[in-house]
This record gives structure tokens, sequence and C-alpha cells, in this order.
């Protein structure tokens, strides 16, 4: 299943014509009664949405249940099994990944299915580790990014969920889970536009410029990303902050290049494997 995965990226334009044989092995995979299997299952699945869409979104309605009572189904249909692997402490943060990456690509079909994502997702912020928590908060920006202003009777209690994570001082999971939800916090703005967001600008101004003073490489990758967003969501409502951005960007150029070495060549499959 992971060679599968990996081997998507080199020949995905051969495997277009043969997903009706691809797709039978990957509910295989995801129904397989080891978890093993289906964790590398979720892997797969996470690359074939990088890099053939198309063909994964036309699998929507059957890779996302359309009913809440799927959840709990002993014996899943085909491959609405996403939702069931979420409870999984085995595939849960894989599942999540898949879901991330579903999501990413799905556009206008997630409107049916976003009362549903949602209210499970924010329901798992409550019981996951924070290395999942992660991997949700990810996947509730990209249905936001995929749902628009669709997104927004789901903004302010995201919003009061999410905030506190912003408070987060600790290294590793804890920066990780602090960067995610800045660039979350982005895409709910870009979503609902700014006079929704407004009330919650300065303060995520604020925020942002804290993850710059941190000198976390991380976060400040996320606050400058941030800005951008806020630049093109508020426009001329941006300029009071303009000069602050600006002086730390001049800062970061100042930065020593060998800082970021790990970060080149990375990929999503790359970091998908390794996770697995």
């Amino acid at each position: 299943m992971l060679a599968l995965g990996v081997s998507v990226e080199g020949c995905s334009e051969y495997m277009t014509p043969i997903m009706e044989h691809v797709w039978p092995v990957i509910e295989t995979g995801l129904n397989d009664p080891d978890a093993g299997v289906r964790k590398a299952t979720c892997v797969a699945l996470s690359c074939l949405c990088e890099w053939m869409e198309d063909e994964c979104v036309s699998k929507h309605e059957v890779l996302i249940p359309v009913s809440i009572s799927l959840w709990n189904v002993a014996q899943p249909n085909g491959l609405q099994v996403l939702m069931r692997l979420l409870d999984d402490p085995v595939t849960q943060r894989s599942a999540c990944t898949a879901f991330d990456a579903l999501l990413e690509v799905m556009g206008d079909s997630i409107h049916k299915y976003l009362p549903l994502i949602m209210e499970r997702f924010v329901g798992l912020l409550d019981t996951t580790p924070i290395s999942v928590k992660s991997v949700i908060i990810g996947a509730i920006g990209s249905a936001a990014h995929a749902s628009g202003e669709k997104f927004l009777p789901y903004f302010h209690a995201t919003m009061d969920r999410l905030k506190s994570n912003l408070f987060l001082t600790g290294e590793g999971e804890e920066v990780e889970l602090r960067g995610i939800t800045m660039d979350a916090l982005g895409t709910f703005a870009e979503a609902v536009g700014k006079d929704v967001f407004r009330p919650f600008f300065q303060d995520m101004m604020k925020h942002a410029f804290a993850g710059i003073a941190t000198g976390n490489s991380r976060l400040k990758e996320c606050s400058f990303l941030f800005f951008g967003v806020m630049a093109r969501v508020f426009e001329e409502g941006f300029a009071p902050y303009l000069q602050d951005v600006i002086s730390a960007l001049m800062e970061s150029l100042k930065q020593d290049e060998k800082v970021q070495e790990e970060l080149v060549g990375r990929s999503l499959i790359a970091d998908l494997v390794n996770e697995y």
C-alpha cells in the first residue's frame, strides 16, 4: 500500500485509465482486518488525493459517509470507512490526514457533508492527543477553504475552540499545533470575509507578531503567511501594520540560510511515509 501511494507521484498519468482497478485495492485496504494495513491505505489515499484530484473527488460519495449513523457501523459498505477509522487510535492520525487531503480537492462537493464533517472534527478536538489535533485543525482549515462563505455557521464556535492554542509555549508538538492553528485562522478569514473576521483581526495580528518574537522558524513562517492572507483580505485595512511587518520581513532576510536546510526537499508523500 505504501509503495502504491509513493509510486503515484511518478506515474499518475499512466494510472488514470486504470483507476477502476486501483479503487477496489484501496477499498480492500481500508477494510483490512490489520490496523497497520488500514493505516498504510490511508497514506496511499492521501497520495492519490495529491496527484489524482479528479479521480478522488469522483469517489466522495463513498469516501465520506452521508449519515452520522455510519460512524458506528460494524461492517461498513464499500469505502464508507474514513469516519470509522477516526475512532481507531492506530489509524486516527492517518485517517485525519487522508480526510484533509480529500477536503483540499473537493471544492463545491463538500457542501452537503460540511455539517457532518464539522461536528465530527470539532468533537475530536476534545479527545485526541496534540499530534492528532494538529492534523484535525489542518483538515478543518481545508474544509473552510473548500466551503467558502458556507463555513460561516461554524466560524465563531470554531474560533472559540482554537484561540487557546495561540498561547502554547512548549516545543515540538505544541509549536506545530500553534503554527497550524495560525494557518487555519488565516484560511477562516478568507472563507468568511473581512467584515466577519474584523472583530478578531487586531488580536490575531498580535498573536502573529508574538509568534515571530519567539524566534521559532516554524512560527515565523506561519506568521508571515498569515500576514499575506490578512493583506489580501483587508487590503487598505492592513496598512497600519505594514511598517511593522516589513521590519520583521527585513530581519528575517538576514537569517542564515542554513537554518532552513532541513526543510529543503520535503514533500507530502515523504512526510506521510516517514510518519507511518
